[in-house]
């Protein structure tokens, strides 16, 4: 792959001539960059090269452990849903004196805030230790 050089724009500096108050621009000699001839990673390779064999076992069973983790939280929120809505028409309706739309909203709101959360809460999980962050974000 051939590659061609970039030049960078002339730097220009502004000097103030002491008997006119002047400005004069002086341009800097043109250098030329030329992009590194570094492998770039493919969005699916999941490994670093330097990784070594024990380090692609650890990472392995990290991913492992948490799309466990990940598959159960989920599970259990569809399971949830799906019981809401099979009692819903068994009778739960009545119980809690539900009328015309009010579970949907109910649903809506949980989903409004479910998605307007997900952003601090990702940013939240870097500052604090993902063993105790992870359980208790599922919980609330």
């Amino acid at each position: 792959m051939a590659t061609t050089p970039i030049q960078k724009a002339p730097h220009h500096a502004l000097t103030a001539d002491e008997s006119e108050k002047t400005a004069v621009q002086t341009a800097a000699p043109l250098q030329e960059l030329t992009p590194t001839d570094a492998p770039r990673q493919k969005w699916y390779q999941w490994f670093s090269p330097s990784d070594t064999p024990e380090e692609r076992r650890l990472i392995m069973k990290l991913d492992g452990l948490i799309m466990v983790f990940v598959f159960l939280a989920y599970w259990a929120k569809v399971l949830d849903s799906s019981a809401t809505s099979a009692a819903y028409v068994s009778g739960m309706k009545e119980d809690l004196k539900l009328y015309g739309n009010e579970l949907n909203y109910l649903n809506t709101t949980y989903m409004v805030g479910f998605i307007t959360l997900q952003i601090p809460l990702t940013v939240l999980m870097t500052r604090f230790s993902a063993t105790y962050f992870i359980p208790g974000a599922d919980l609330i």
